[in-house]
């Protein structure tokens, strides 16, 4: 009978497979590491996993988040060490400092800033919300300056409430002052700014000192409170009442933190969701405020306190810090310049943007395409090629393409979970009631309770909230059955175990007044195992019987060479006198 005909999906392969699979293992993996500011490492994170999957040539790229402040020390090295730097390119939401600059250009180096997102710096407070103004707390620079000095320190002071005439705070309550330990980009913008929008305050009083300015300052350690990080900031501000602090505003509004409108430059009181960050930056170029020049010192560079009926007073600009030489990185030089050149694109510029950063405006980004054409690199370094929505046919599988159609699994199934979690809290968030249901017991299946848990939460359409304690059967039934001080009322919804209750704790429940049901949901054996070597046991493994097993838990026989266990496992060929190691669990077990 003739086969019939058949449509099947191949994989062509050749005869000289083998060859061009060893040609292509030849290929060295390609390396850049950054490190830098801890605000859009997310950012960096996402977009070097996407370039490390759409790659034909094995990639390995990585960013530590450790701060704006030691980027810049790594990226400029030691006096030790030449001023070489320790990271293949640094980040930070500030300029570089003037003796910073200044020791990573010694010997005719040259360093590049290239700007790379806009992110506004945001005041948030914690006051309750059935205190507020209906428009919120309203704080010009001169009131936000004296409540971070400690001039001012309760809500209900009377300048504050001048401002803010409906605030209905309690009397007296102190402002509790939130700030940033070790260098933080976030600390330099607030500081900076204050002493930048009060410098000419007729009220010597609000004058931040341009002394007390920059990524690390004096703050009142007896009368505020140190944080490390953002999200160390984050946590006090959703813990505390009546607490206020700083952090980008994107991260202060993706956890919903209630934000405090400054006042800008043109008088108007606004918050960074109403500001347009994007022409902040554009007020910036044409006041002339970033250099012409992309290897000259960025150390002045602010965009605090611009004029602009839309502007926002604490706009950072980040960058990243790269020598204008990379010939010295050979081949890592190119893929750090298509790094950046992606992170600059249309799609690299819109993707910031599900981090709650700003997009930078044409004008910025025409001075960095200008900058890239000056870098440096390597002749004999790979140029490394895009294939985009459109497919490239045999160019799209050049050895050096970057292709948006090669996909790695676990990245659509990180964007489908996104998206599927985004319309699980949409949901979510119109809905008044969670439904609880905790339970606590046995250990032994806990793994099962809590798969069921899962998905019974994924396929309700409330809002579930269900959890199990594995604390052992004993545990579990004495939670179930209550204390005598509570009137023996149960501290679980359910109590599980692999024993049935105890008549004590029965007694006790019933006596109460309550009637116990016990439902049989599953059976498991109990085993014993042992860990004498393989190769000193039979073929069949040992066996004991009830009276041995009795007599070895109890330390009435101690040793494997005893003659009884010998006598039912002749082939044991254990050491000796090798002692028995009796293990046993603590605590109350089924």
């Amino acid at each position: 009978m003739a086969p019939s005909r058949m449509a099947f999906a191949c994989l062509a392969i050749i005869a000289g497979a083998a060859m061009l699979a060893h040609a292509q293992d030849e290929h060295p993996i390609y390396e850049l590491h950054g490190s830098g500011t801890t605000n859009p490492s997310k950012y960096f994170w996402k977009v070097m996993d996407m370039m490390e999957e759409q790659a034909k040539v094995p990639l390995f790229m990585t960013y530590r988040a450790v701060g704006s402040s030691t980027g810049q020390k790594e990226f400029v090295g030691t006096a030790e060490n030449g001023f070489e730097s320790l990271n293949h390119f640094g980040a930070g939401d500030i300029p570089m400092t003037q003796a910073r600059y200044d020791q990573a250009t010694q010997g005719g180096k040259e360093v590049v800033h290239v700007p790379f997102l806009l992110g506004p710096i945001a005041v948030f407070h914690s006051v309750p919300s059935g205190e507020l103004p209906t428009v919120g707390i309203q704080l010009d620079a001169c009131l936000l300056s004296k409540i971070f000095s400690r001039e001012i320190k309760t809500w209900d002071d009377p300048a504050i409430m001048a401002q803010n005439p409906t605030l209905n705070v309690p009397a007296n309550t102190n402002i509790k002052v939130v700030h940033r330990t070790l260098g933080s980009s976030s600390t330099s913008g607030l500081t900076e700014y204050l002493a930048t929008a009060t410098k000419d305050n007729t009220d010597t009083t609000c004058v931040w000192l341009e002394s007390n300015t920059g990524s690390t300052v004096e703050w009142n350690d007896d009368e505020t409170f140190g944080v490390f990080g953002s999200g160390g900031m984050a946590e006090f501000l959703a813990d505390n009442d009546y607490a206020i602090g700083y952090l980008d505003a994107g991260h202060g509004h993706s956890l919903n933190l209630e934000e405090i409108a400054l006042q800008n430059k043109d008088g108007r009181y606004l918050k960074s969701t109403d500001a347009d960050i994007s022409a902040t930056a554009a007020v910036a170029l044409t006041e002339n405020r970033i250099p012409a020049t992309s290897t000259a010192s960025f150390a002045d560079v602010n965009l605090y306190d611009l004029p602009g009926t839309n502007s926002w007073p604490i706009t950072l600009m980040s960058y990243f810090y790269i020598r204008k030489d990379l010939t010295a990185l050979g081949s890592t030089g190119t893929l750090l310049k298509t790094f950046i050149e992606f992170v600059l694109s249309e799609e690299g510029q819109t993707m910031v943007e599900e981090f709650f950063f700003t997009r930078l405006p044409t004008a910025v980004l025409d001075n960095n395409q200008a900058t890239l054409q000056t870098l440096v690199t390597a002749t004999d370094a790979p140029a490394w090629g895009l294939e985009g929505d459109s497919t490239q046919v045999y160019d799209g599988m050049g050895t050096f393409v970057l292709s948006k159609k090669r996909r790695a699994y676990a990245e659509v199934e990180r964007d489908q979970m996104s998206n599927a979690i985004t319309q699980l809290q949409t949901a979510v968030s119109g809905m008044s009631q969670t439904f609880e249901l905790h339970g606590s017991g046995t250990t032994n299946p806990s793994k099962f309770f809590w798969k069921l848990m899962d998905m019974m939460e994924e396929q309700a359409k409330v809002p579930l909230f269900m959890t199990y304690r594995a604390v052992g059967s004993s545990t579990g039934q004495k939670e179930f059955v209550g204390t005598e001080e509570n009137g023996f009322n149960q501290l679980n919804h359910f109590g599980a175990g692999d024993i049935p209750m105890t008549q004590a704790r029965y007694d006790q429940v019933t006596d109460a007044g309550h009637e116990v049901v016990h439902v049989p949901f599953l059976v498991g054996p109990i085993a014993v195992f042992h860990t004498v070597p393989a190769n000193l046991s039979s073929a069949a493994g040992i066996e004991l019987d009830a009276c041995l097993l009795s007599k070895i838990l109890r330390r009435v026989i101690t040793t494997w060479d005893h003659a009884d266990i010998k006598a039912l496992n002749p082939e044991l060929n254990v050491p000796a006198n090798t002692n028995i190691k009796v293990a046993h669990r603590t605590l109350g077990s089924s």
